[in-house]
């Protein structure tokens, strides 16, 4: 017993979060190798939990049902390690979804610019809230949703450049852990 509660409270966790095309995924992914953490995806969380995609999720459900399973995912995070999360990009937006990860871990905004946003999302179609418009109304939407998201992501413990590559951004991340 004394054992498990001393290794709970031992986890560390982190948090990436950002507009959708920051990177999160992929560079949770590569910071969890380097740190020898866990990875965990909420969005894919989410699609295992559901047996659909979020593109299937929103068309079916919409938008409101999604961030209510992103809050669910955060009320279930039960990580027994240490462990990197990529979350959704309006997943910090919602209720308090924005003060709980700040107190469960330390968070990271992957702050990118809205044309590295949309030159990163522009062949991707998995993006419900982009799918069928045109690239200047991407950039426009994108402008309008940072404008929009800025106030939660802007209150991470800390922002990274995520116009930098992977391996600078890894650096200066472990950087501000140490």
């Amino acid at each position: 017993m004394f054992e498990n509660q001393y290794l709970t409270t031992n986890i560390k966790l982190i948090f990436l979060i950002g507009f959708m095309g920051s990177g999160k995924s992929t560079l949770g992914k590569m910071l969890a190798q380097h740190l020898n953490y866990d990875f965990i995806d909420s969005d894919l969380w989410i699609e295992n939990e559901q047996g659909k995609n979020i593109t299937s999720i929103f068309t079916e459900k919409g938008e409101s049902y999604f961030r209510e399973l992103e809050i669910n995912f955060l009320e279930n995070l039960k990580p027994k390690t240490s462990t990197v999360i990529a979350t959704g990009g309006g997943l910090p937006c919602y209720q308090q979804n924005m003060n709980r990860l700040n107190e469960l871990g330390t968070v990271f905004y992957l702050n990118a610019s809205p044309t590295e946003l949309v030159n990163r999302i522009q062949l991707d179609n998995s993006r419900p809230l982009l799918t069928n418009i045109s690239e200047e109304e991407k950039l426009v939407h994108i402008q309008n949703k940072l404008k929009e998201r800025s106030v939660f992501y802007e209150r991470a413990h800390f922002t990274i450049d995520a116009n930098k590559s992977i391996e600078e951004q890894i650096s200066q991340i472990k950087c501000l852990l140490s």
